[in-house]
């Protein structure tokens, strides 16, 4: 069974003649008040607030900017700037009768033990650096590498892509 998938389900509908529904909406607020304007103010003050009127409305109703209409950016650009733009985390603390870690007192150290503390670091320290900067082997811990036995020679091989690239090869015997 075969089913129509529906196209171009973001374009508004065209319902008042060239116009969507919301386009329509916008031409006759404007239209209205325009029709107020010429009968409050004097016709030179009129003309002056008719274009102003008749510009936003043609804007509104007719531009898109990336594919949205300016009524929805200009609701974005207004809750931008309405909204508050910090937003700090309060932690909500919990009313306790009594603190839930005990600090304990402060007790004497013992200089001794401080220097036996730094020795025994010091030593694991050399040991440290003995194991990665020395290229001797550790008694008793280590192994030899085994010895290669073949030949290395690097090659030039063509890709399929047509690029070249440079591998090793190693021939054992």
């Amino acid at each position: 069974m075969q089913f129509q998938v529906p196209q171009f389900i973001e374009t508004e509908s065209k319902i008042v003649g060239p116009f969507t529904l919301r386009q329509f909406i916008y031409v006759v607020i404007g239209g209205g008040l325009c029709f107020l304007v010429l009968y409050i103010f004097n016709f030179f003050f009129a003309v002056i607030f008719i274009g102003i009127i008749g510009t936003a409305t043609a804007t509104l109703a007719f531009i898109k900017v990336n594919g949205r209409p300016i009524a929805s950016i200009l609701t974005s650009a207004i809750s931008y700037y309405w909204n508050p733009r910090l937003y700090l985390w309060q932690k909500q603390t919990l009313k306790q009768t009594e603190p839930s870690i005990k600090i304990p007192p402060t007790q004497h150290v013992d200089p001794s033990a401080i220097r036996q503390k730094l020795a025994l670091g010091s030593n694991l320290r050399n040991l440290w650096d003995k194991i990665t900067a020395s290229r001797a082997r550790l008694p008793k811990r280590e192994t030899m590498p085994p010895q290669r036995t073949g030949r290395e020679k690097v090659e030039v091989i063509g890709l399929s892509t047509g690029e070249r690239e440079a591998a090793k090869r190693i021939d054992y015997k």
